[in-house]
Order: C-alpha cells, then sequence, then structure tokens
C-alpha cells in the first residue's frame, strides 16, 4: 500500500504564473536554481500543466522511466497545441506501442547507415554558396540541412523531388511553430489554442480544395493557412503513394504498409509530428554545438584537427569511432544545452517514488537539466569539457538528452549520428569565427530550449586567407 508523504515537497514560493515566467525568461537557469536550493526531487508549476514533481536523481529518474504504459500518459500539455491528438506524441497503450514499431525503424539501424552520406552531401551543398569573409547565420543552414535529412528519412523525398515553394512553406511550418510566443499563448489558452487553430486550419483546407482565396485576419490566420497548404500536399502525397506503394525505408512507406490500421488523415498527423519534431530539434542542437566551439578557440582546433584527418567519417561504424572528439563535444553540449528540460509524465494511479506518494493527475518528470547539472555525478558541473564523454558511458539515468522509457524520442540515433556528420563537413570546408563574444541567451521555443537569436560566424575557406 502506497503511504502518504510525511511532509510537502519543497519548491519555488511563486505562484504559477510567477514560475512560468521565471522559466520562460531564463529556463536553464531557473530549474539549475531549483535543483540546487530545493534539492533533486521538488515540486514547480508552470502554467497549463498543473502541479509537477521533478526528480534528477538516477533511481528516481529511473522510477519515471520504468512506469508501466497504465500507470501514465504523456503529460507534456504545452505541445497540445502543435499537435493533433492522433500524433504518436498523445496516442496510449497498444495505439501509442503499434505507432511506435511502426516509426523507430526509418530513424535507426540499417536505415540510419543509408542516409550517413546524406547528412553529408546536404551539408556540402548548403554550404558550397558560402563566400570567404561572408556573415553566414549558422542556425538557417543548419535547419536546411537537417530538413533535408528530415525530408528522406520521414518522406523518401531528395532534395530535387521537393518544388521550391513547397520546401519553402514546410520548412516555415516547421520553423514557425515552435517560439517563445506559442509558449505562453499555449500557458494561458490551454487546450482552446489547438481547438481555435485546428478549426480554422481546417477553414483555410476546404478553401484550397475549393480553390478559393484565403481568408481571415485572427492572430492564429497566418499560422493556420500555412498548415493547410502543409496538410492538403501531405495528403495528396499519402493518396498518391496509397495508389502506387514505394517499398522504402522511410516513414511514409511504413506507415502505407500497415494498410488499413491508419487513415489518410491519421497518416498526415503522423507526418506532421516527425517534422516538427526531428527539425527544430536538431537544428538548435547544431547552433548550440558551434557557439561552444567558436567560444573555444583551442577545442575548436582540436576539433578541425581531427575532422580534417577522418576522409570519410560517414563510412565509419558510429561518430564515436570516427570523430571522437567532436563526438565528445555534441554529447557534452547536449549535457550542458539540452533541447528539452524535463521528460513529463502524468500519473493515472497513486504512486509512490522516492518514498513519496504521489496521486493520480500529478505531472511527474525526469528533470534533465537538473540531472545534467548534478554534481554529485558530473563534479564540475557547469563547466564545458567534453573529455567526461571521451571513451566513457555516462552512468545509467544520468545523461539523456532524448528522455528514457516507452516514450524515448525516435529520432535520438539519427541526430546523434547526424550532428558530427554535418559538423565535420561544415568545419572541414571552412574556418568558422563568432561575430559576437555574446554567448547566446536561451529561450523557450514551443517545447524546445534554444539560442535565443540565430547563431551567426564569419566564415573562411580552409586553406586561403
Amino acid at each position: 500500500m502506497v503511504q502518504p508523504a510525511s511532509a510537502p515537497l519543497e519548491g519555488p514560493a511563486l505562484f504559477s504564473w510567477g514560475q512560468t515566467t521565471a522559466f520562460g525568461l531564463a529556463p536553464y537557469r531557473y530549474l539549475r536554481h531549483c535543483q540546487r536550493r530545493f534539492g533533486d526531487t521538488h515540486r514547480l508549476q508552470l502554467a497549463g500543466m498543473g502541479e509537477m514533481v521533478l526528480y534528477s536523481a538516477p533511481d528516481d529518474v529511473q522510477a519515471v522511466f520504468s512506469l508501466k504504459a497504465a500507470e501514465y500518459e504523456n503529460g507534456n500539455d504545452p505541445v497540445r497545441y502543435l499537435l493533433d491528438p492522433r500524433s504518436v506524441v498523445f496516442l496510449e497503450g497498444e495505439a501509442h506501442r503499434r505507432a511506435r514499431k511502426a516509426l523507430t525503424p526509418p530513424f535507426a539501424g540499417r536505415a540510419l547507415r543509408g542516409y550517413a552520406p546524406r547528412f553529408v552531401e546536404s551539408a556540402e551543398r548548403v554550404s558550397a554558396g558560402w563566400r570567404a569573409g561572408q556573415t553566414i547565420d549558422l542556425t538557417a543552414a543548419f535547419q536546411q540541412v537537417t530538413f533535408d535529412a528530415l525530408m528522406g528519412a520521414t518522406l523518401g523525398m531528395g532534395t530535387a523531388d521537393c518544388p521550391a515553394p513547397l520546401r519553402a512553406e514546410l520548412l516555415r511550418f516547421v520553423s514557425g511553430q515552435l517560439s517563445s510566443g506559442m509558449f505562453f499563448a499555449s500557458a494561458v489558452m490551454g487546450p482552446s489554442l489547438y481547438a481555435r487553430l485546428r478549426a480554422q486550419t481546417d477553414a483555410a483546407k476546404a478553401a484550397l480544395r475549393d480553390d478559393r482565396p484565403l481568408t481571415g485576419r485572427t492572430p492564429l490566420a497566418g499560422r493556420a493557412h500555412n498548415l493547410a497548404r502543409v496538410e492538403v500536399w501531405l495528403a495528396d502525397l499519402v493518396a498518391a503513394r496509397r495508389a502506387d506503394p514505394v517499398q522504402g525505408p522511410d516513414a511514409l512507406s511504413r506507415l502505407i504498409a500497415e494498410g488499413d490500421a491508419y487513415s489518410d488523415t491519421d497518416v498526415v498527423h503522423q507526418l506532421l509530428t516527425l517534422l516538427i519534431a526531428g527539425h527544430d530539434t536538431t537544428s538548435l542542437a547544431l547552433s548550440w554545438v558551434a557557439s561552444q566551439l567558436m567560444a573555444r578557440p583551442a577545442l575548436l582546433q582540436r576539433v578541425v584537427d581531427e575532422a580534417l584527418a577522418c576522409e570519410a567519417p560517414e563510412q565509419a561504424e558510429s561518430a564515436a569511432v570516427a570523430l571522437p572528439l567532436l563526438h565528445a563535444v555534441v554529447q557534452e553540449s547536449l549535457r550542458l544545452t539540452p533541447g528539452a528540460a524535463i521528460a513529463p509524465r502524468r500519473l493515472c494511479v497513486d504512486k509512490e517514488i522516492a518514498g513519496e506518494c504521489i496521486p493520480a493527475g500529478t505531472v511527474v518528470a525526469a528533470n534533465v537539466v537538473g540531472a545534467h547539472s548534478r554534481a554529485e555525478t558530473w563534479g564540475d558541473p557547469d563547466v564545458f569539457r567534453p573529455e567526461r564523454f571521451l571513451g566513457i558511458t555516462p552512468p545509467s539515468n544520468t545523461f539523456f538528452p532524448f528522455g528514457g522509457g516507452l516514450r524515448r524520442c525516435l529520432g535520438a540515433a539519427f541526430a546523434s549520428t547526424e550532428m558530427p556528420l554535418v559538423l565535420a563537413v561544415l568545419l572541414r570546408g571552412w574556418a568558422l569565427s563568432p561575430v559576437t563574444s555574446r554567448a547566446p541567451t536561451p529561450a523557450v521555443h514551443g517545447f524546445l530550449i534554444g539560442p535565443a537569436r540565430h547563431v551567426r560566424a564569419r566564415v573562411q575557406p580552409r586553406g586561403r586567407p
């Protein structure tokens, strides 16, 4: 029998909106402050999510990740404005298991090894237009590269297969969905935000199908029109692929192969999930890595020397084998500046965790930022020191930038392979120097944390003055 807690858990005294604002303005700093002041287990309240209990200690993180499917549901309420309830993110039980089974292979194993040359080709193509002394928006460049890779894994399409206007529409869609404004709008409006966006999107889709002009001047109209264009195009693509199935490793082929298990609408929403979840997550992570390297010229030179010495990293067994230092730099960046702050679950039953009785309805969360900042685990957690990952596997449940358990990020292996290869290509061809000495300021981007502004660099071709 679960016993009630002996005393209320500690946590910030601020009311919910005060905590939400503090988190929104300085997410890493606020979560680290709470972890160090209140300990590895503490309360937190964010608008739109209600009462939460955060866990940073390895054993407690394991308890959260070991919850059975029947004991919880997805607790990441702020992302509900982005995704349909039929998305794999919000499916539960057997429906969730089946969707993950279909969507995991395109981002791992043999399929992933086949994408490696594409990562290299895309990075080379995007950087081919750079000029000596030019200031480059690295975040935008990373968005283009990761988008190309994602189109292959999700839709089985090459760069040339996607018309330029549609490519621009898709990029605008996946980039525009994740913003600080939408994070706060979700907190204020809750589920009604998605309901309003859905209604306007459906109206816009009907207009597009009838060849009528899109109308509307509400704050969400532009976003709804953009989403409508994307959904109409994806629906047409799904219908075409059903009529002429192609056996490929991509997610669309896998979903089509499931036959009647997924309707065309279901398939569209799974594809939208992959496009949103797999795009800015990687481009923002690459932006953090680039800023960390440019701030450390000596480390940057070591990474460049390693990349130049590795002739074909895409053919190696793994990035950790081909580019151990660069791989460690990426890991350390994910530790210090993880894209996801927490990995939440909303309990469906009363549960004892860390000796406390947590009632059903409460969100329990593995605290990614807190666990990555524990002095007991890392010794010097505030120091950027990639050597801690060189040939070393962190203890279980101390390092989990992609979450864990039954809802671990589908694209974890994909992103971990893509990032070192993309960086190696760019660093082999170009010398990067920062345009400012100021470190990027973290900001909430929807359900992610990334630099508040795009990371930029001045570039020079290798071997030239």
